[in-house]
């Protein structure tokens, strides 16, 4: 993951705070950090938290870590954004188990949304794979809508993110709450 691909999405959507369900290893508090932008960090796995809290004491940024599954946990912060790079199914597993199947991986997206969409955020960014991009427009909810799409590279090589998909795209799926009159339609 770039840093620099959320550092670009934070400028482009005049974004001026974010929570991040599924932090990661932390360049994602890197892009935020060096825009200046309030970071809501969480991360179900304790080493990536305690990473990043390395990461926040070196560079002199402060940043707020959890470690909770986030399909279950919402943090008492208010934000405008959500932004994050979920799963991609079973090509990482984050559990002994991992995904039972692909409605399994379905439910965890929709709660993954439901514990962090709050009524203060208005743009939710998805770095994904694009063969479950539909994962994602359904687990969202009616509140939003799909506005951009946009692809951030293409590979034919295998690696940890694409080893089980045909397609070896990833995408940017940008997200907007509806207006009432969007909604009705």
């Amino acid at each position: 993951f770039s840093s620099f691909w959320f550092k670009k999405f934070i400028v482009d959507n005049d974004i001026k705070s974010v929570y991040d369900p599924c932090g990661g290893w932390g360049h994602r508090f890197i892009g935020a950090a060096s825009s200046n932008v309030p970071y809501i960090y969480n991360d179900r796995w304790d080493l990536s938290v305690k990473g990043v809290k390395a990461i926040s004491k070196l560079i002199s940024v402060p940043v707020t870590a959890y470690n909770n599954d986030c399909t279950n946990f919402t943090p008492l912060e208010d934000y405008e954004c959500v932004f994050t790079c979920p799963p991609y199914y079973n090509v990482e597993v984050y559990s002994d188990a991992g995904f039972k199947g692909i409605a399994d991986y379905s439910e965890f997206i929709k709660q993954m949304f439901n514990h962090s969409i709050k009524l203060s955020t208005n743009v939710v960014g998805i770095v994904i794979n694009d063969t479950f991009k539909s994962n994602i427009v359904n687990g969202i909810g009616d509140n939003f809508r799909l506005t951009e799409e946009i692809v951030l590279g293409s590979t034919r090589a295998v690696s940890h993110f694409n080893k089980l998909t045909t397609v070896k795209q990833e995408v940017l799926l940008v997200f907007r709450r509806c207006t009432n009159t969007q909604m009705l339609s």
